[in-house]
């Protein structure tokens, strides 16, 4: 008798025990699903960003585009460089990232205004690109009067770099200042 009820005792523990497994093996799934989602959808969202930007640049001129291919290529040589350089070069960097950001959020690139920053894109990138260029091939074989003048370089690029930041703001000022003064203008009337 004792074996009779002994029986269906075990059955419940093990039905529950399995119960339980199941529950919680589901829950991992349904946790692996969900992030397998989300992760996807950010992935489909970057994608679709960067084929909207490659869209957009399309309509750019062609300096521009080439100046934005070039900057592209400027940020994945340097981080090819070593630390010590990177570390150095990296304001650089977010400083032309700054003029282009400025470049491109403003309507500054239109046909007309472009012979304005055509220097940014001719002289100053593509120096900056064969400055890092040069850097990444010969950081090993450099003596004290080479990285020297090539921390002078940096000092040089940087300096022209903040004459085109400069550009802009006076660019976006000026458009500024007409805007209000068109306001005014409309106001009075």
């Amino acid at each position: 008798m004792l074996r009779l009820a002994f029986f269906p005792v075990v059955l419940l523990i093990l039905a529950i025990t399995l119960a339980l497994l199941v529950f919680f093996l589901y829950r991992k799934i349904k946790k692996g699903v969900k992030v397998t989602y989300r992760k996807g959808a950010e992935i489909a969202t970057e994608q679709q960003q960067k084929w909207q930007q490659k869209e957009q640049r399309k309509k750019l001129p062609i300096i521009v585009q080439k100046g934005l291919q070039d900057f592209e290529k400027i940020k994945k040589t340097a981080e090819q460089l070593t630390p010590e350089w990177k570390n150095t070069i990296n304001p650089l960097i977010e400083d032309c990232q700054e003029v282009l950001d400025g470049l491109l959020s403003e309507e500054i690139i239109s046909d007309s205004r472009v012979n304005s920053i055509r220097t940014f894109f001719n002289h100053t990138l593509d120096a900056l690109k064969q400055f890092i260029e040069k850097i990444n091939s010969d950081y090993g074989q450099m003596n004290k009067q080479e990285i020297e003048k090539a921390r002078e370089n940096i000092t040089v690029l940087k300096t022209d770099i903040m004459h085109h930041q400069k550009i802009i703001h006076k660019k976006r000022k000026l458009d500024f200042d007409v805007l209000m003064d068109v306001i005014k203008a409309r106001l009075k009337r």
